[in-house]
């Protein structure tokens, strides 16, 4: 199992509902930007899709109202900030002046000079031996699959996640890992969905443009 660092974008979040996320979370981190909610947090599991939908519906059973998964967007000076570099390093690196052969991530978006998804920097740094947290975060599939969700599934959580979880298994390991990993997460699964999850060929007639299964 992997440990995802997660951004929810969220309806507003009451103060009850707060304390009820920081039971559940242990490192939560709740904040607003402009008239935008967001909760951080960690979530472990086979995918990034997968932890983040484990996590939208633990959120969700306390009550609160997941928008997206919101992507987490780095501009240089964020990259610089993050890794302890300077800025005119960061220039180095897009410019490719540094680590030629391991090319530096396209931008996510051009907008203002250029912002990147934080998970290919992270990517990035690890192939150049460079120090990195040791959390890992959502690829651009993983948004895109996330989001698909939410927005088509009716936030059918159980069925969303077995099926997700088996495709993430199928590309995970062939032997009995997957079995023991869910053995530690008996929630929000049900052997039944799990086991309808295998013999489904695709994951839902809206869905099939991500073609999670085989």
């Amino acid at each position: 199992m992997t440990t995802y660092e997660l951004i929810f974008e969220t309806d507003p979040i009451e103060e009850h509902l707060q304390d009820k996320i920081d039971e559940y979370f242990d490192d939560a981190l709740m904040s607003m930007q402009g008239k935008s909610f967001f909760v951080t947090v960690s979530a472990d599991g086979l995918s990034g899709a997968e932890s983040a939908l484990r996590a939208a519906s633990l959120l969700e059973k306390l009550g609160v109202r997941v928008r997206r998964l919101a992507e987490d967007l780095v501009t240089r000076k964020d990259i610089a900030a993050r890794t302890n570099n300077s800025p005119q390093a960061v220039g180095q690196w897009v410019r490719g002046e540094r680590h030629a052969d391991v090319p530096f991530p396209e931008p996510y978006n051009y907008v203002a000079g250029g912002v990147w998804l934080w998970a290919e920097i992270h990517d990035w740094l690890t192939r150049i031996s460079a120090p990195v947290d040791d959390v890992s975060y959502p690829s651009r599939r993983d948004y895109a699959l996330v989001n698909h969700v939410l927005d088509n599934s009716g936030h059918q959580w159980g069925t969303a996640i077995a099926h997700v979880a088996w495709a993430a298994h199928r590309e995970y390991s062939k032997s009995a890992s997957f079995e023991a990993a869910l053995a530690e997460h008996d929630k929000p699964y049900t052997r039944t969905a799990i086991q309808a999850s295998r013999s489904v060929p695709v994951i839902h007639e809206s869905w099939t443009t991500f073609a999670l299964a085989a």
